[in-house]
């Protein structure tokens, strides 16, 4: 017996046999999966940027064999090397400890969160904002490990990021939005450099630190 209008819809009917035969093809989507993930994605950015959890809270949503494709995140900058997938959870863990460590008042806002066909991949379109009131350390143009020291600065990041999701578990994460940009607005409120080297967001010896260990 069919019930529904769309099973009624999908009906194939054939005979085998000599007798007659009703199939019944479904199409469904598990919504439930493409919520959960999402779900999962929102925490992550709660605990990490947001409550700033440590690392034993954020094991519990990143995959210790974590694909972080940490390159990306400074595309703009055409850092040698190109886009390659720095592994593992624990160099996430201390990306993020940079960010909030310069920025430790962020101020962090999702404002999409959309789910491939499969729900298995979520991007997210998200904003910060915050004051530069720790050092920030990135690799430099040139890819030495350079030191920002505070400036007060107040700043405005917006990007990309695609998380993809397994068995509950964020199994890759790649960000995207623009370095180059983010430092030029910490480098406006640098009081040793020129009007001019200010404009152009150049760094300055006298001011900016390169160390071995970023």
């Amino acid at each position: 017996h069919v019930r529904s209008r769309r099973q009624r819809q999908m009906c194939i009917r054939d005979r085998v046999g000599g007798e007659r035969v009703l199939r019944i093809i479904v199409h469904a989507t598990d919504r439930t999966l493409h919520e959960r993930n999402k779900a999962i994605v929102a925490r992550r950015y709660r605990w990490a940027y947001i409550e700033k959890r440590q690392g034993d809270d954020l094991a519990a949503l990143l995959d210790p064999a974590l694909a972080f494709n940490e390159s990306r995140t400074r595309a703009a900058l055409a850092v040698r090397g190109g886009n390659q997938s720095k592994g593992g959870f624990d160099s996430y863990v201390a990306r993020r400890d940079r960010f909030v460590t310069a920025f430790p008042d962020m101020v962090h806002s999702l404002l999409s969160l959309d789910v491939s066909d499969d729900g298995s991949q979520v991007v997210t379109h998200w904003t910060w904002s915050g004051t530069h009131l720790g050092a920030y350390r990135a690799p430099d143009y040139d890819g030495r490990p350079l030191v920002m020291p505070a400036t007060g600065a107040r700043v405005q990041c917006s990007g990309v990021s695609i998380d993809n999701v397994k068995n509950g578990l964020i199994t890759q994460h790649s960000a995207f939005y623009d370095e180059a940009d983010l430092r030029a607005q910490i480098m406006r409120h640098l009081p040793l450099a020129s009007p001019a080297l200010r404009a152009l967001g150049a760094p300055t010896n006298a001011w900016l630190l390169y160390t071995s260990d970023a």
